[in-house]
């Protein structure tokens, strides 16, 4: 991709001229930008039996879900311009979950910003999955983002000792050490 953008650098002043063939490439390389934040690549995650931690399902072939329980990785920020998008990947992969599925924990370690239209979205999946009887946690949210979604009322909702806590956000009886 760098390449290309090396491309319009190269041939937009010499076709445009300088001002507008700089131009050119600056609004190239933030059209760029916008497209990869407005649709955050996510993943499930699993168990490796025998190692620690999770795994993207997609990417290690020994990784399995782990029963009633699944993890969701979103990695991106949560803003107003992707927050349907995400909904929309949310309400998929919800929807294809298993029938014993009890827990449903986002990791959010990826997840640099939230604003108040990603608490709202969060807010409804937790209602949503609620009456199906899945409890949502979030994991490794950082700082600024639990403080958005504290004043948003969304850790309140979803309540601290099944979903937030810890100074990092760790999701309640699935602390990290």
């Amino acid at each position: 991709m760098e390449f290309i953008f090396a491309l319009i650098a190269l041939f937009g002043p010499i076709s445009f001229g300088v001002l507008e063939g700089v131009v050119t490439a600056i609004a190239a390389t933030l059209v760029y930008i916008l497209r990869k934040t407005m649709f955050p690549r996510d993943a499930l995650l699993g168990r490796v039996s025998g190692r620690d931690g999770f795994y993207k399902l997609h990417r290690v072939p020994a990784a399995r879900p782990v029963p009633g329980f699944t993890v969701y990785m979103v990695q991106g920020s949560l803003l107003f311009f992707n927050t349907d998008y995400v909904r929309a990947r949310l309400r998929t992969v919800t929807n294809e979950l298993p029938a014993d599925t009890r827990w449903f924990v986002m990791d959010a370690s990826a997840i640099a910003q939230i604003d108040i239209s990603a608490a709202a979205m969060l807010e409804e999946v937790h209602d949503d999955l609620g009456k199906r009887g899945i409890a949502l946690a979030i994991a490794e949210l950082h700082f600024e983002a639990r403080e958005i979604l504290e004043r948003a009322g969304v850790i309140a909702k979803i309540g601290p000792e099944d979903g937030l806590r810890g100074s990092r956000g760790c999701a309640g009886r699935f602390r990290s050490g």
